[in-house]
């Protein structure tokens, strides 16, 4: 049922790369014939360069975590989609370009890729996960219909829905049209202060995780401001350990 080639697993009709056990190179290339990058096959591998032959077409949940040499990876024009944290931790990764083909990304597909300095949404893509760009320092461009980016933030169309946002700024306006922020939304985000108006209705479970001011490394420092008609609705959807407290119009 498996075969056993060089430093790669496989199934028996060579379809699905199982996992990658070789340790004294640093290129892999994924023979033809393969469709599919299995959920953790090359995960903490020591690879530099990867190239995916011209028949893959799926790529696993964690396929590429934590392969933090990892510089380049040439992906094929038959990618339909990349699964849930697939390049997580590929610190290293600084050649990537998604192919036109591409249907959908997963949940934090390429979090912690901090050496990408920009990535382009094909025109393809139907569906994005939660925050694909969780901590990432990159400049992302758009071409997808469903989609629209302003601002270095993310988000469905019609701003309804906020899925990520990369601004380093200190201050950041929330559009009036978003109604839903998105899990991680505003991850590692610096702001010193966000006002959440009353169109939102719904945000997502660590939403504001690691959102600090730079001169305060040690806590959290942002001010998250509502009106005082929504103050029950904020106390109950954060930590108990945030304090909320009402303050003068003119503080």
């Amino acid at each position: 049922n498996y075969i056993l080639e060089g430093d790669a697993l496989y199934t028996a009709d060579k379809e699905l790369l199982i996992g990658y056990y070789g340790c004294r190179q640093d290129n892999f290339v994924v023979p033809e014939g393969v469709k599919s990058i299995g959920a953790y096959a090359f995960a903490g591998r020591g690879l530099k360069h990867i190239k995916l032959s011209s028949t893959v077409e799926h790529i696993g949940d964690y396929a590429f975590e934590g392969c933090q040499l990892l510089e380049s990876i040439e992906m094929s024009i038959q990618v339909k989609d990349i699964g849930k944290s697939a390049f997580h931790d590929c610190q290293e990764l600084t050649h990537l370009k998604l192919p036109n083909g591409l249907i959908s990304i997963g949940d934090f597909a390429f979090s912690w890729c901090t050496s990408i300095q920009s990535l382009t949404i094909p025109s393809s893509v139907l569906s994005i996960g939660m925050n694909p760009f969780l901590y990432d320092n990159l400049t992302h461009h758009n071409n997808s219909c469903l989609y629209e980016i302003e601002n270095k933030t993310l988000y469905t169309i019609g701003k309804k829905f906020l899925i990520a946002c990369l601004s380093k700024e200190l201050s950041f306006q929330i559009p009036d049209e978003v109604t839903r922020i998105g899990q991680h939304a505003f991850y590692g985000c610096p702001f010193r202060q966000l006002y959440i108006h009353d169109n939102i209705k719904q945000i997502g479970k660590d939403a504001f995780d690691g959102c600090y001011y730079e001169a305060f490394p040690y806590g959290y420092s942002m001010k998250i401001l509502v009106s005082k008609g929504r103050l029950h609705w904020i106390q109950s959807r954060i930590p108990s350990w945030l304090s909320v407290k009402e303050i003068e119009a003119n503080d």
